[in-house]
């Protein structure tokens, strides 16, 4: 999605070079999700850190490699036991199998063998206040259909210990986690506001843990400055420690979304029909059509592909409710991601986006999910700002603009007609600041 006026107005040629220095590309995102990948194909993630990395990659529509994470892990706990593992681990593999059920065999069982092992713990840790009591508790209640008879005393518990946090919160009285943090924020966001204002992260992953909590809970400046900081003194280790490039992964993710979110009521309602963005996706509508859009923002390239061609359907999606909630509402919008579209294969027969994929840490997984979902004989259109231009808008920290080498060869696997055009934009010539990438799926 563009981001229209809510950045700063494009810069002349003689300013160029100030902006990109102030405002580079990051790969830090890619970076991290590059780290686990590499890690998971060596096979060296296991236990609940596993887990964490598994959950993680399927934000970034990394599922196979997480689905395979998901059933070695818990095939390891079957087979080696729980001995050794802490209560928060324990916590950990509970929500992380819960998560992937569809996928692991005997799920219910594995959660029930931990489940078991981790009550009683839970309960007592949570009457005294102690770290990790309240984070196993938020665990085993989202997972209480597998807790037979014992669930209601676990739901029972989660209930009396937030009642005590709302009814006199003392911090130094608890012995509070960031993942204590986190599930309460999962919990009880009245009550996780509160004591958020009171934790104080000690190091740069409980940091990370926090970061994320407080975009949930609406802090985003906050948690802004709390990313920005760990990224500008991460190094090349830290991406390769598991835990901390998840928990970085999920931080990233939930900043992307908030910031959506908050420049919403800044972003372009509209654009003409005559613009080339919105030419490069007409002139592949046919009456009859069924076009979605990933990263739809308000809808305003589907609002002029319909204006165009009204006998189609139009179907659009972003990972902003804010957003969805401001496009029109003759158009199907559904809540999802550019990497996880939330449809079948082979049902639209035009898929596009619009200055969407510069957000995304993992280009090929957003063109593969757009391939999915097209139909033999369709058109995929990916519409944005080439890295050659960089330099042109000051850009939000995680962007990243593609080029040729990023996209087309992802295309020419699964498409024929391959091709890369500048295209006008906001009354602007077609100067190559903005370019259409093309492919018709193969038959």
């Amino acid at each position: 999605m563009s981001l229209g006026n809510a950045l700063p107005q494009p810069v002349d040629a003689s300013q160029r070079v100030s902006v990109v220095e102030r405002s580079r590309p990051s790969d830090a995102p890619a970076r991290a999700l590059s780290a686990i990948v590499r890690e998971a194909e060596t096979n060296r993630l296991v236990g609940a850190a596993g887990m964490r990395a598994a959950c993680a990659l399927t934000l970034y529509g990394e599922h196979r490699i997480a689905e395979r994470i998901a059933r070695s892990v818990s095939a390891h706990v079957l087979q080696a036991g729980l001995s050794g593992i802490s209560l928060l681990e324990r916590a950990w593999l509970t929500t992380g199998i819960y998560s992937f059920q569809g996928t692991i065999p005997d799920a219910p069982a594995t959660i029930r063998a931990i489940a078991d092992t981790m009550v009683e713990e839970a309960i007592s840790r949570a009457r005294r206040n102690q770290a990790h009591g309240l984070a196993a508790l938020v665990a085993l209640a989202s997972a209480r259909e597998y807790l037979a008879s014992r669930h209601t005393v676990v739901v029972d518990q989660l209930t009396r210990t937030i009642a005590e946090l709302k009814k006199r919160w003392r911090p130094r009285l608890w012995a509070f986690s960031p993942e204590d943090l986190a599930a309460l924020t999962s919990a009880d966001p009245v009550v996780a506001a509160h004591a958020l204002s009171t934790f104080l992260p000690f190091n740069r992953s409980d940091r990370l843990e926090w970061a994320a909590c407080a975009y949930r809970l609406g802090r985003r400046e906050r948690a802004d400055r709390a990313l920005a900081r760990f990224e500008a003194q991460a190094t090349s280790a830290d991406f390769e420690c598991p835990l901390l490039a998840s928990r970085y992964l999920v931080a990233n993710r939930w900043r992307v979304r908030k910031f959506f979110d908050a420049i919403a009521p800044e972003l372009p309602q509209g654009v003409a029909v005559s613009d080339g963005r919105a030419q490069a996706v007409i002139g592949c509508v046919r009456a009859g059509d069924r076009v979605l859009e990933v990263g739809c923002g308000k809808g305003r390239f589907l609002r002029a592909a319909r204006e165009a061609v009204p006998s189609a359907t139009y179907v659009g999606i972003d990972l902003s409710d804010v957003l969805l909630a401001a496009a029109p509402q003759s158009i199907m919008r559904v809540s999802g991601t550019l990497e996880s579209i939330p449809c079948r294969e082979q049902c639209f027969d035009v898929v596009f986006s619009v200055e969407a994929i510069e957000h995304s840490a993992n280009w090929r997984a957003c063109v593969e999910e757009m391939l999915r979902v097209t139909r033999p004989g369709g058109y995929v259109i990916i519409i944005d700002k080439p890295h050659a231009a960089w330099g042109w808008l000051p850009c939000p920290p995680w962007e990243r603009w593609p080029e040729d080498a990023d996209l087309v060869p992802i295309l020419r696997d699964q498409c024929d007609e391959v091709e890369s055009l500048p295209v006008s934009y906001d009354g602007m010539p077609a100067d190559g600041r903005i370019i259409a990438w093309r492919g018709r799926k193969k038959s």
